[in-house]
């Protein structure tokens, strides 16, 4: 009897394993499309031009007490961490989304068009491994802000970083103090 018990104890862990792989795959597929569907909108479609800055959802070691651990970043193609612009630029980002698995980035106090917004499933679907996304909008106030994931755990990994808008007044000031 035992080994009758056994024998259908793994029949039914086959069977179930294969109907769990099956929703896994349809579940991906139509995050997919619905990702597709959300990016071809026009809003998303503006080709990048020579203002436009690449930030990388990624992850990169930090070293704490002497200990090297990889954790999540926001990083421009050259390594810097964050994001600078001024009022009157706007926002003209692409992201690229290099980690094993989707993200989105939520831009922390700004006022902004809802689609750019970065709240998985409510304002938009994540952005899938290796996907890029085109964020475009004009800005309504300066300050220091700070953009994060909203997915999953991915703050508290660090995904996260300062995100300052200059005033253009005061940015003149700061470009001629530094020169």
């Amino acid at each position: 009897m035992l080994r009758r018990s056994f024998l259908q104890l793994g029949v039914l862990g086959a069977l179930l394993g294969s109907t769990s792989l099956e929703l896994f795959r349809k579940t991906r597929a139509k995050a997919q499309s619905s990702w597709e569907r959300f990016i071809s909108q026009p809003t998303f479609q503006r080709p990048r031009n020579p203002d436009t800055v690449v930030l990388e959802i990624a992850t990169a070691p930090i070293t704490v007490l002497g200990q090297t651990l990889d954790r999540g970043c926001i990083r421009q193609l050259n390594g810097q961490r964050g994001y600078t612009t001024t009022q009157a630029k706007g926002i003209n980002l692409e992201l690229i989304n290099q980690l094993p698995v989707p993200t989105t980035v939520h831009w922390h106090g700004l006022i902004l068009p809802n689609a750019m917004d970065g709240v998985p499933y409510v304002t938009q679907p994540p952005i899938p491994q290796g996907q890029c996304q085109r964020i475009h909008y004009p800005l309504v106030q300066n300050g220091t802000f700070w953009m994060h994931s909203h997915y999953g755990l991915q703050t508290q990994s660090y995904v996260a970083e300062p995100f300052v808008i200059l005033d253009e007044d005061k940015s003149v000031g700061l470009i001629a103090r530094s020169a």
